[in-house]
């Protein structure tokens, strides 16, 4: 995440649903910092949307502060309760940039 916005939805990145109680579980980690980066990396939020015909519907939000030594994984989780079977997207952002440049790996599923 070298960016502060990256979108599922704008890469084609599309998780085809089924029906269930849907969960999001993964981990972030510091890859580097740019020179003026903050002291520690700010927050990072992770919306779940459906995409559908019209604007696509926000399903719900977790988020997570990674942890500023380079390499060390943070986990995060997220519960978003009872879902339709279709297809949904995550979208990744920070509200300001921090200068720290970020990967991160999950799963969403359901239940």
């Amino acid at each position: 995440m070298n960016y502060r916005y990256v979108s599922g939805a704008d890469n084609g990145q599309f998780h085809s649903m089924d029906e269930g109680d849907m969960l999001i579980d993964g981990g972030i980690w510091a890859t580097s910092k740019d020179g003026g980066a903050v002291g520690s990396p700010y927050k990072v939020y992770f919306d779940i949307y459906e995409s559908v015909w019209g604007s696509d519907r926000y399903v719900g939000v977790t988020s997570v502060t990674p942890d500023s030594e380079l390499g060390k994984i943070t986990n995060f989780s997220g519960s978003f309760g009872l879902q339709a079977a279709g297809e949904y997207y995550i979208v990744a952002y920070k509200v300001n940039d921090d200068g720290w440049n970020l990967a991160a790996s999950g799963t969403i599923s359901t239940e």
